[in-house]
Order: structure tokens, then C-alpha cells, then sequence
């Protein structure tokens, strides 16, 4: 076979592959498939907004919170949402900051994947000591 040849043969079948897919309507395909489908239209993977307030200072600006869904775990025989906060914003149209939101508001958010940061109630036993209690005793 002649290179000409070749190049003739290469460049019909590559134009007729590029022909035979325009015009094909290809739907979305989900990656992870539903066990219970969502009821909320909530999405896993796909981010969603709530809104919510600051408490990093007494100001308590409005907070638009960019939450990130993850697939439900089974904990003690109940499927349970989990939702990540990712980012925070400033609420449109909140009185007192509308839109706006300081440094500190928008890095609290990182005061939330600490590793070091309190996972139970504390209680403060002296210098600097803190020793876990329960949460019936901290609503105490």
C-alpha cells in the first residue's frame, strides 16, 4: 500500500467516526447510581446554598453557605444525610452586612476541618486541663 493510499484510507475513516457521532444526543450519565432517590432534589456531588448566620464576632452577619452533599451512611439502621460546608459568602440583602463578610467570617470555616479542634463537650479541670463530660451534663 502506497503512503498516498494510506493517508486516503486513514482520513475517510477518521472523518467518517467524527460524522457518525455529530448530531447524537448523549443524556447525562450519573456516576453513582441511586439506592433512594433523592426526595429533597438534593444531589450528591452537586453543591447547594443555605442560609445561615456568623457567630465568629456579636455582629452575627448573614452567611450564604456553599454545602457540598455527600452519599448517604447507614448509622444504627437509618441512612443519614452528610452535608460539608466549603465555602461561606455574604448574604445578599442580610441587614446588617448585605453581602459583605469579613476575613475572620469566611475562615471560620476552617475552624470546622481543625484537627485539633473539640469533638465532644470539655469540661476545663484546671490550668489549661480540659477532661470530657457528656452532653447531658454540658446542657446542665
Amino acid at each position: 500500500m502506497k503512503r498516498r493510499d494510506f493517508l486516503k484510507v486513514l482520513g475517510m475513516a477518521s472523518s467518517a467516526t467524527l460524522l457518525s457521532s455529530c448530531g447524537v444526543e448523549k443524556g447525562t450519565e450519573k456516576l453513582i447510581p441511586y439506592l433512594i432517590p433523592p426526595e429533597d432534589g438534593i444531589v450528591p456531588g452537586l453543591a447547594h446554598y443555605i442560609s445561615s448566620t456568623c457567630t465568629e464576632c456579636p455582629a452575627n452577619c448573614g452567611v450564604s453557605v456553599k454545602v457540598m452533599e455527600k452519599l448517604p451512611k447507614e448509622k444504627n439502621g437509618k441512612l443519614q444525610r452528610q452535608n460539608s460546608p466549603i465555602k461561606l459568602e455574604g448574604l445578599e440583602g442580610h441587614p446588617v452586612n448585605d453581602g459583605a463578610l469579613c476575613l475572620r467570617g469566611q475562615s471560620s470555616i476552617m475552624r470546622l476541618y481543625h484537627p485539633d479542634r473539640f469533638r465532644q463537650p470539655m469540661k476545663k479541670m484546671g490550668e489549661g486541663a480540659f477532661a470530657p463530660i457528656s452532653w447531658d451534663t454540658a446542657f446542665a
